[in-house]
């Protein structure tokens, strides 16, 4: 059963949390992160990560937080989605070897739902295994083009994993995708900067906090 909301090409104009579908609610997504109460089928829970969840940072220069499990009614529901669910819940409590267990049930599930690729990306990124991660998101991409966390997550992976062009391709298209998101920006800036793009990187740092003051302090 596929994703909705799958695309196969991106315009060229045009850290990360488990979610239980994709969908249009991912647009509520702004920073801070805040509770939005249950409407219209839609329930999405927004985890603060600073008061909520400590020391997932993936380094110490980051602007990162852990984003939202959403549940929403505008995708086809999986015939695994309840191990989805559990997933999701893993991840937050942060039992992530569980999390991919449970992750590689619901795949053989419904490999063809394409956000357990994401969730697993998420797993394996908090667990240091980049490379899986990267191979995740790759593959949740396939699903969904159009999903801008998952560019940023594997951005991130790729940037850790020393891969900083590829870093920096992602997270731009990150930025276009969602360009009021502080993060993304302000990540992209510290790539160019490490790429020896200092002009072009101070720029979107400079961007990140005009959106966000306090980012990456």
């Amino acid at each position: 059963m596929s994703d909705n909301n799958t695309e196969n090409t991106i315009s060229s104009d045009e850290k990360f949390s488990p979610m239980k579908s994709f969908g249009g609610a991912r647009d509520f997504f702004v920073e801070p992160r805040r509770i939005i109460p249950a409407t219209l089928g839609v329930l999405i829970v927004i985890l603060l990560a600073a008061n909520l969840i400590k020391g997932n940072d993936l380094s110490s220069t980051d602007s990162n937080v852990i984003y939202s499990a959403v549940t929403t009614t505008t995708a086809a529901p999986s015939p695994g989605a309840a191990l989805v669910e559990q997933a999701v819940q893993l991840i937050i409590n942060k039992q992530y070897e569980t999390a991919l267990t449970v992750l590689d049930q619901a795949i053989a599930a419904d490999p063809s739902y394409g956000l357990n690729y994401y969730n697993q990306g998420v797993a394996y990124q908090f667990t240091d295994k980049l490379e899986d991660a990267v191979a995740s998101y790759t593959k949740a991409i396939s699903f969904n083009v159009k999903d801008a966390s998952s560019y940023y997550n594997r951005g991130l992976a790729q940037r850790d994993l020393g891969k900083l062009n590829e870093a920096e391709a992602d997270l731009q298209i990150a930025s276009v995708m969602k360009p009021k998101w502080a993060a993304a920006k302000f990540n992209l800036g510290q790539v160019l900067i490490s790429l020896g793009k200092a002009s072009d990187g101070e720029k979107f740092i400079v961007e990140a906090r005009a959106i966000d003051p306090n980012i990456g302090k």
